[in-house]
């Protein structure tokens, strides 16, 4: 039987640090690192909050 790793990241802010520097949100669930790189971070439909 596979081993199955269920879990959830639950945040109230989408900011931070890492090994690229400062990590801030720009809305619609994107967030960009200090270096100008931006990912999607949650599908935009959740929006930037989650409650």
């Amino acid at each position: 039987m596979p081993i199955i790793d269920s879990h959830a990241h639950v945040f109230t802010e989408l900011c931070g640090f890492g090994a690229d520097g400062e990590l801030r949100s720009i809305g619609g669930g994107k967030v960009c690192w200090a270096i100008g790189v931006v990912i999607d971070l949650i599908p935009q439909s959740y929006g930037d909050t989650l409650l």
